[in-house]
């Protein structure tokens, strides 16, 4: 239905709103949906399908990337641990290496990854995968000037390869920055964009009973889904706010 992005402003037009019916009033903010106003025609529009071109070529298949040893302990499949710290400070060290937060955020997972790597190494076990590659989700709408409230997402795919030895910190985040800066070409996107509904259109595919495609798409992932990356960043930049213009004024 739609992705982090479209998921937030969705969220705060509800709160803005239950604000306003509690009399308190929010200043008007183009990141706000007014409820009172009729959609625009962009929010409905699918993001993918109205940029697809046919005739691009698909991008290059990833080889198969390194995954922290381990299983899932207990029977959650999920523990979250979260942390606070002042953006100030990070966006401080991010703008030491002249890079941007999240690209800055991704080469720190990606040192840790190596590290825990490394670890696995001085144990004497044989660790088959060298490359580490986080996959990264990547807003499309400032890249295609859009408004839609669908998904409109996709994702790049920064690496290292620990075959060609240890990497400092520095060198980590160098390439990150130049990695992302050129997968985050809009040519690049457009392929990524093409391979996807190229498959949403396959005729077989649209003819597939939408139970057997769940049954083989299911089983497609857990063979194949993750074995590209070794972790993902699935969050939304801390910098959403700033993009956004900062936060709206309340006043009673």
């Amino acid at each position: 239905m739609t992705d982090g992005i479209g998921g937030l402003r969705f969220l705060m037009s509800i709160v803005a709103e239950y604000l306003r019916l509690c009399g308190i009033m929010v200043e008007p903010w183009d990141a706000i949906l007014n409820p009172r106003d009729d959609p625009h025609p962009e929010e409905f529009e699918d993001g993918h399908r109205k940029h697809f071109d046919s005739g691009l070529p698909t991008p290059p298949k990833l080889s198969h990337a390194y995954h922290l040893p381990g299983e899932v302990a207990g029977t959650t499949p999920y523990r979250i641990l979260s942390g606070r710290m002042p953006v100030s400070d990070v966006l401080a060290l991010a703008k030491a290496y002249e890079v941007s937060l999240t690209e800055y955020l991704v080469a720190l997972y990606m040192a840790a990854i190596a590290r825990v790597r490394e670890q696995e190494q001085h144990r004497r076990r044989h660790v088959k995968r060298s490359v580490i590659r986080i996959e990264v989700p990547v807003n499309m709408r400032p890249y295609y000037a859009s408004q839609t409230m669908r998904n409109f997402s996709l994702f790049v795919s920064p690496e290292i390869d620990l075959s060609l030895g240890s990497f400092t910190l520095a060198e980590i985040v160098r390439k990150v920055h130049l990695s992302m800066r050129m997968q985050l070409d809009r040519k690049e996107l457009q392929r990524q964009i093409s391979r996807n509904v190229a498959g949403e259109l396959n005729p077989l595919v649209r003819a597939t009973p939408l139970a057997l495609k769940d049954l083989l798409l299911s089983a497609i992932h857990r063979r194949l889904g993750s074995a590209p990356q070794s972790s993902s960043a699935r969050s939304l930049s801390a910098s959403l706010t700033r993009k956004m213009g900062g936060l709206p004024k309340v006043s009673n």
